[in-house]
This record gives structure tokens, C-alpha cells and sequence, in this order.
């Protein structure tokens, strides 16, 4: 009866994406029965397929491949002139070869090792208010919010749907935020080159038990530079955690018109309770670039190189987990975009496997992603 309710809820969730899509279609007419109802909905769907010819974890020799499914529809309702609700359903089905890998930061950031799949059903991810005051300077955010849409964020290094897929690229992988949970968030731009960001999340990842002890606060500054150049300067702290703390840089800055540059660096205390549970290092940097297809006559294509490190001061082995990822994103159309992608690991896990230091093998994976938007 499960799997039948399941595939029902499915069924349903890929109808309304397919309407939303025709829909979208259509040019959003200002007749349709969304805009009707005062609703801006959108979403995507996004299909990836990995495959490595050896893994690193002790019970899974061999070669591996696998898939994952994630789709994502978005309805915002504007309330008044300056606030809007907005709701985030999702459905996820399997975690791809996230599993099969021993590693700081997972490969496939979309569905990654740490928020489960749904396995079909649709689920609430996010239900939030927003509200801009005093002429949009300020901006406050309240409900069941994502932490890594208002902190850390880059302009070309955020997306795994459509940019790099390891999560190490996507977020700053020394940073231990929470899963989507109960938050406050208020953003205040001081000027159009500065801006304030705070926010208090609930630790509890969706239970939002002792709201008033179990939380990280965040706290960032953003300058905005030369050449669409944003600047971030990030540090976060756990009040009723010792040495759960730590501090974190991001940058994206234009080089040119078809070339931008990001970087990433992060650290937590080495004493910090979250480093080794759930892959977190307490040391991290990544930088890359990505190039607009512009410079080959595909304007609408980009391609995408990174390398990173990620560390941990306390383990036996002093070896960093380096990674490496190149893709290329294709746009046949508008809506409908196929990524090749590459991605390479040299000592995974630093060499600790099953608690014990050893010569881990290098990781390679070839695969493929296909992202449809509406």
C-alpha cells in the first residue's frame, strides 16, 4: 500500500510540473490559473547518472554506478507590496554514488549523504514570509528557511543543478550548516556596495526542539566590488556548544566578460563536535573559474573547473582530501540543459578508512546531468 501511495504522490507531483511547463510554454499567459490565484510558480527537474570504475568503502568493491532524481516546484504568493510567502516542495529519489564513497563532501551536492531522499513522496522543504522594510534596505525572512540560500552563497558556485555538482564547490564544506529548519534571517544593505546579513537557526534539523538552546547563529558581510565582484566575509557560532565555532570567505569576481573566478575558504575550531560527523573537516579551500560559451559562439553554454582541499588537523593522517571537477553545460534550448562532468579525488577521506589510516585508493567518476526548468 506504501509503494502505491507513493507512486501516486509522484505521479501527481510530475503532472503539475508537466502543466507548469506547458504553462510556461504558452509565454505565462495572464490568463492561466495560476496567475489568477496570484501565484509566480516554477521549478525544475534534474536527473544525474555517475559512474566510477572503484569505490573507496570497505563492503563495496569494485565498480559502481548509479542515478539520482530530484525535482523542485516553488510557489510564491505576493501578499503585499513588500512581503510574499513562499513554499518549497520537493521529491528525491535515490542518493546516487554518494554512498559508495568515504569522503568530506559529497559528490552529488543535490541530494547529497545528509538530507535523505524522499523516496517519491513530496515534501515540504520550505515555508517562509518575507518582508522588505524602509524602502527594501531591509529584508526579513522567517518560517522553515534553507541556511545555504543567505549564506556563502556565489554567483557561479552555489547551483548543483546547473553548476558544479560536488558539494565541497556548492557550499563551503568547513561549515557545518544546518539542514532546512526553523529560522530568522534579516538582511540590511547599507549602501549599494555593503551589506549586513544575520540569522539564528534551529540546530534540530525539522524536530525545532529547544528552539532556544539548540541553534547556530551567522552572521555576514558582503562587499560588492568592481566587475560584479561580491566579497563575503562569514563567521558562525553555537552558543551552547564549546568550540563550536569557526570562520569562512567566499568571492566571486568577473575577470573579464566570459571568464569569473571563485574562491572558498573556511575553518572551524579543531575542537568544533561537528568535525568527522557528517563528513565535516574543520579545514577548507576551493577556487575555479568559469568561462561563458560566449567565447566559442554558444552564449548560452559555460564551463566549469575547480579544485579544492579539505582537511582535518586531528586525524592520524596529515594528507588532504583534494578534489577536482570540470563540466560542461550544454543549451540545446532554453528550458533543457545536459552537463558532462568529471570529477577526481586523490586521497578520499584523508586515508582513514573504517577508523583506521591507510593508502586509500584515488576516485575518479564520469557522468551525466540533465536539468529541465520551467
Amino acid at each position: 500500500m506504501t509503494t502505491i501511495i507513493r507512486k501516486i504522490f509522484l505521479a501527481l507531483f510530475v503532472a503539475i510540473m508537466l502543466l507548469c511547463q506547458n504553462i510556461f510554454a504558452d509565454s505565462i499567459s495572464e490568463n492561466n490559473i495560476f496567475s489568477s490565484l496570484g501565484l509566480v510558480v516554477n521549478g525544475y527537474l534534474d536527473f544525474v547518472l555517475q559512474g566510477s570504475p572503484r569505490c573507496n568503502v570497505s563492503d563495496k568493491k569494485g565498480g559502481v554506478f548509479d542515478g539520482a532524481f530530484l525535482g523542485a516546484i516553488y510557489i510564491t504568493k505576493q501578499i503585499a507590496e513588500d512581503s510574499l510567502i513562499r513554499t518549497h516542495f520537493r521529491v528525491t529519489k535515490g542518493i546516487g554514488i554518494n554512498n559508495k564513497f568515504d569522503l568530506f563532501s559529497s559528490l552529488d551536492a543535490n541530494v547529497g549523504i545528509i538530507d535523505h531522499p524522499t523516496n517519491g513522496f513530496p515534501e515540504l522543504v520550505e515555508v517562509l514570509w518575507e518582508q522588505n522594510l524602509f524602502d527594501k534596505k531591509l529584508t526579513i525572512d522567517f518560517g522553515r528557511l534553507n541556511p545555504t540560500l543567505y549564506f556563502d552563497v556565489n554567483k557561479i558556485a552555489n547551483d548543483g543543478t546547473c553548476q558544479f555538482l560536488a558539494s565541497m564547490f556548492g557550499n563551503n564544506a568547513a561549515v557545518p550548516f544546518p539542514n532546512n529548519t526553523l529560522g530568522l534571517r534579516a538582511k540590511y544593505s547599507v549602501c549599494d556596495s555593503l551589506e549586513l546579513n544575520y540569522a539564528y537557526f534551529n540546530r534540530d534539523d525539522g524536530v525545532w526542539s529547544d528552539i532556544g538552546k539548540n541553534n547556530t547563529n551567522f552572521a555576514e558581510v558582503t562587499y560588492k566590488l568592481y566587475n560584479n565582484g561580491n566579497y563575503r566575509f562569514l563567521v558562525w557560532k553555537d552558543l551552547q556548544r564549546e568550540y563550536a565555532q569557526g570562520i569562512g570567505f567566499n568571492l566571486d569576481q568577473g575577470l573579464s566578460r566570459n571568464i569569473v573566478l571563485f574562491t572558498r575558504l573556511g575553518y572551524q575550531n579543531a575542537n568544533s563536535p561537528y568535525i568527522l560527523k557528517s563528513t565535516y573537516c574543520n579545514k577548507s579551500w576551493s577556487v575555479g573559474f568559469q568561462f561563458n560559451g560566449n567565447m566559442w559562439s554558444r552564449l548560452k553554454d559555460t564551463l566549469g573547473i575547480a579544485v579544492g582541499q579539505n582537511f582535518v588537523e586531528k586525524l592520524a593522517s596529515k594528507t588532504a582530501e583534494t578534489q577536482a571537477e570540470i563540466y560542461y553545460k550544454y543549451v540545446p534550448s532554453g528550458c533543457f540543459a545536459l552537463s558532462p562532468i568529471f570529477q577526481y579525488v586523490d586521497c578520499p577521506y584523508s586515508g582513514i578508512i573504517d577508523g583506521q589510516s591507510t593508502t586509500a585508493k584515488n576516485i575518479f567518476t564520469l557522468g551525466v546531468r540533465t536539468n529541465i526548468t520551467f
